[in-house]
């Protein structure tokens, strides 16, 4: 039987709204960082797993600092804003490409294409003793392997991997640059990032009791209870107006909203040029 909370006196122990005062200071690295961790236990409660241990973590301190909890660092790649090479990484629009970036973008690569570009090239590059012919290949199925990286990954980049002809002039490498950043952005789907910028209001969301919000549904969704809509609007709010609709017409689209991949994005893009203003300051 599905137990109903209809009183804020039968929520769980660790619930005090006093916990999450912290996400006043949230910057939009820190709101990418929080908003994700919740994404993620939601899914990974969906899928039957048993993340306990995470979730004490989180109830404990819920404006969590990953950097703190080797755990929470391992499975949430959001702690990557409080990595030094990873933020350095992110914020140069045009650079060099890294050991690291080459590994990640390999690993995007779906999983049947990248297994058969390893036996192809594991051919061609055997040991020096016992040289052989590079392998037949199958022009149909071997095709992808002149394809840029982000067509044949399983994940769009957030960056495209980018050669360039050193030998060809200033102006010519600037044009087709020019010509290939729309295609580039629409194919990797981050053509909405070119768009004039609006920073989000990181102090509606605290108003609105998105973290709070979220965590009650996250226990509602590990224990199987109900909440019910007047005690959440009890619980999330500093001050009860005596409307069961706030939250259900307010906080819960708003948070349902911010914990979707398009908007984990768009957040990711801002925290990246936030810290990238900060350091040109």
């Amino acid at each position: 039987m599905t137990q109903r909370i209809k009183n804020k006196s039968e929520l769980p122990a660790w619930f005090s709204l006093e916990k999450y005062q912290l996400a006043e200071a949230l910057d939009a690295a820190g709101w990418y960082v929080q908003l994700s961790i919740r994404a993620r236990c939601l899914e990974y409660l969906s899928q039957g797993d048993d993340i306990s241990e995470i979730l004490h973590l989180v109830h404990d301190a819920p404006v969590i600092d990953v950097t703190k909890h080797n755990l929470l660092s391992f499975h949430f790649h959001s702690g990557m804003f409080y990595e030094q090479p990873v933020i350095e990484q992110s914020m140069r629009g045009v650079h060099s490409l890294t050991v690291h970036e080459l590994y990640m973008a390999g690993i995007n690569i779906e999983e049947s294409k990248r297994a058969q570009a390893k036996v192809f090239f594991d051919e061609i590059f055997c040991a020096p003793e016992s040289p052989r012919e590079p392998p037949l290949i199958n022009g149909e199925e071997m095709a992808f392997l002149y394809e840029p990286v982000h067509r044949v990954s399983s994940n769009p980049p957030d960056n495209a991997l980018l050669g360039i002809n050193l030998l060809l002039p200033d102006k010519e490498l600037i044009k087709q640059f020019k010509t290939s950043l729309p295609m580039l952005r629409k194919e990797c789907g981050a053509a909405l990032f070119s768009a004039k910028w609006r920073k989000p209001d990181f102090a509606e969301w605290v108003r609105l009791g998105v973290l709070p919000y979220l965590d009650l549904m996250i226990f509602e969704k590990e224990t199987g209870a109900e909440i019910l809509n007047k005690v959440l609007e009890e619980t999330i709010f500093s001050s009860y107006e005596g409307s069961e609709d706030r939250v259900r017409k307010t906080t819960a689209p708003k948070a349902e909203k911010l914990i979707s991949i398009e908007l984990l994005a768009i957040l990711y893009a801002q925290a990246i040029r936030e810290q990238g203003e900060a350091s040109a300051g």
